[in-house]
């Protein structure tokens, strides 16, 4: 098993969220993570199926692939 974990900062990062969104994710159950120590972090895959499963497609069916950007 070589899947990346990512800290909550990163998370955070991606996501465009705090990371204090992200701990209430993870208290909350809505995110999968693995807890070692007092640290949790997230598989690149357990972040995937979290978007996919709240994506909202768009009714206009616009299907161009954008990488979405912080502001």
């Amino acid at each position: 098993m070589s899947e990346t974990l990512l800290e909550t900062k990163d998370v955070a990062d991606r996501l465009c969220i705090s990371v204090r969104r992200v701990r209430k994710l993870l208290a909350t159950e809505q995110l999968s993570h693995v807890k070692i120590g007092r640290q949790f972090f997230v598989p690149e895959y357990a972040l995937e199926d979290f978007l996919f499963e709240h994506m909202v497609h768009s009714k206009a069916g616009n299907t161009q692939n954008r990488t979405p950007k912080c502001r």
